[in-house]
């Protein structure tokens, strides 16, 4: 009894190994042109050169599913009504390759096929960025040996954002909708926030809310809001 208790022990914990899947600044080659994703815990985010797609969704085990997003289609489901239409996607036990299926917004999610064919990939091991010929290729810029929305010296513009899939917020481009609480800043590869944006004013060089709180400080030319409302610290990091 006691060895088969250790064996099933064993077993269950490379069972759950395999399925410990890892996102984070992987490149990916599908069928939707080449992929990156970035994750942060169960959350993963990511963007495909094909319209200026991007997708958002929660990994769980070896599946992820969530919602995507191009610049030609509308957007009208998802978290706050802001995406183009459902996906699922499952991975392969060693997190190389996937399968999946997509939709529109009249597409219930249920119905997805998560063995299916309508969105597939496999990871270009070893690699954590685009190659210059894959960022030109989708229209962007190739500055200081990365992909950039922009040439170099020039600056994000609403139009510019919006036309590569993302949300323009309060002078920001971000990965999710503006009054999202977590979101990925595909330049910076941390963790940004857009709540607690509203309501800021600057004086004297320094920015407060309308309490006249503080709420920005300024490390290694990253803003970084805090909401200092006593409940904690909301932290929100602005590109560079």
């Amino acid at each position: 009894m006691i060895r088969k208790t250790v064996l099933a022990l064993t077993v269950f914990s490379m069972s759950m190994s395999a399925f410990a899947i890892n996102l984070n600044n992987t490149v990916w080659e599908t069928n939707w042109n080449v992929m990156t994703f970035w994750q942060d815990g169960n959350q993963v985010t990511g963007e495909y050169m094909y319209d200026g797609g991007i997708l958002t969704g929660t990994l769980s085990g070896d599946t992820l599913h969530g919602w995507w997003r191009e610049y030609n289609n509308s957007s009208a489901c998802g978290p706050e009504n802001s995406w183009s239409g459902p996906l699922a996607f499952k991975f392969s036990i060693d997190g190389k390759s996937f399968t999946g299926d997509w939709g529109y917004c009249g597409k219930d999610p249920a119905t997805l096929n998560y063995a299916g064919s309508g969105w597939t990939g496999t990871i270009k091991e070893g690699v954590v960025s685009y190659t210059q010929q894959e960022c030109e290729n989708a229209g962007r810029f190739w500055v200081n040996n990365k992909c950039s929305l922009v040439p170099i010296d020039s600056v994000i513009t609403k139009d510019i954002c919006e036309r590569s899939g993302r949300f323009w917020c309060t002078d920001t481009c971000t990965m999710s909708p503006c009054n999202s609480t977590a979101v990925r800043n595909p330049i910076s590869r941390r963790t940004i926030s857009n709540a607690n944006k509203s309501n800021i004013y600057k004086t004297s060089g320094e920015h407060f809310n309308l309490r006249g709180e503080r709420v920005m400080d300024n490390r290694r030319g990253i803003n970084i809001y805090v909401n200092q409302n006593g409940s904690g610290k909301t932290m929100v990091i602005l590109q560079p």
